[in-house]
Formats: structure tokens, C-alpha cells, sequence
């Protein structure tokens, strides 16, 4: 029997990592309901990820199935990086359109009785969505190292 892989570990573990950080994104909105979008994204992120750790489990049983969840474990990392460095760079320019002299002026709105509520952009998103994107580029680099070496892969 051979040893089983650590890239469906490293995936599910990864995934884990994925829903916390939407958790804690949500909470560090205050639980906002216009932030349930950080448990989506992480939500639905962590699904694939999950989803290609089963798949890429079953290499023993289904050569085709379990090829295709490490494939697609490989790439989904990469692209996740790119999704969360652009909304990530894309929050902080929004961040640091709204910074201390809008501070005040929103402070200012807000006190106004019957005025729709607005708020700053808060500097936790993109940083956030910074470390995802880190840890997603990280995970990308681990998966290539479990790759077994090319006389074992036949």
C-alpha cells in the first residue's frame, strides 16, 4: 500500500485557513451585513478547495479523478492569489480615498438626524485579503514540493 499524499492535507488545511479568514473579516466588520460577502468568498473558495482534496484523495482508487483534483488543487491557489491581491489592492485604494479628512466629515453626516448612515472604507479588508492572497501564492509553492519526483510519476 503506498503512502498516502500530503497535497489533499495541505489543501483541506488550506481550506480551513480560507473560511477562517472570511469568519474573521466578517466579524472585524462588526458582523455587517453588507460584509456576509468575506464569508462568501471565503466560503465558496474553501468549497473548491475541499472538493479537489477529495478528488485528489481518490489518486489510489481513480487515477483520472484523483490527476484532476491535483491538478485543479494546483491551479486554484494561483488564481485565488490573483483574485484576492486585485479586490485587496482594489479596498486599499478605497481605503486611502477615505482617510482623516474624510473622517470627520463622515462623523459629521452621520450625526444628522433622518441622514442615511455612511461609512470609511476600514483598513481590515485589505489587509485580509493581503494575507490570503500571500498564503494562497505560499500554498501554490508547497503543492509543487509534493509533487513526487519524475521517475516515481508513471
Amino acid at each position: 500500500m503506498e503512502k498516502p499524499l500530503k497535497s489533499p492535507r495541505i489543501m483541506l488545511i488550506y481550506a480551513i485557513f480560507l473560511v477562517a479568514c472570511g469568519v474573521a473579516a466578517f466579524a472585524m466588520s462588526g458582523f455587517d451585513a453588507r460584509a456576509r460577502t468575506a464569508l462568501i468568498a471565503g466560503g465558496g473558495a474553501a468549497a473548491v478547495m475541499a472538493g479537489c482534496a477529495f478528488m485528489a484523495a481518490q489518486l489510489q482508487r481513480s487515477r483520472a479523478v484523483g490527476m484532476t483534483g491535483i491538478h485543479l488543487g494546483l491551479i486554484a491557489p494561483m488564481v485565488f492569489a490573483g483574485l484576492f491581491l486585485w479586490r485587496g489592492l482594489e479596498a486599499y485604494v478605497s481605503y486611502k480615498a477615505g482617510v482623516p479628512p474624510l473622517e470627520a466629515l463622515v462623523a459629521a453626516h452621520n450625526a444628522i438626524p433622518g441622514a442615511d448612515p455612511i461609512s470609511v472604507r476600514p483598513l481590515y479588508l485589505p489587509i485580509v485579503l493581503a494575507l490570503m492572497a500571500t498564503v494562497s501564492a505560499m500554498v501554490f509553492g508547497m503543492l509543487l514540493m509534493t509533487r513526487p519526483p519524475k521517475e516515481e510519476r508513471a
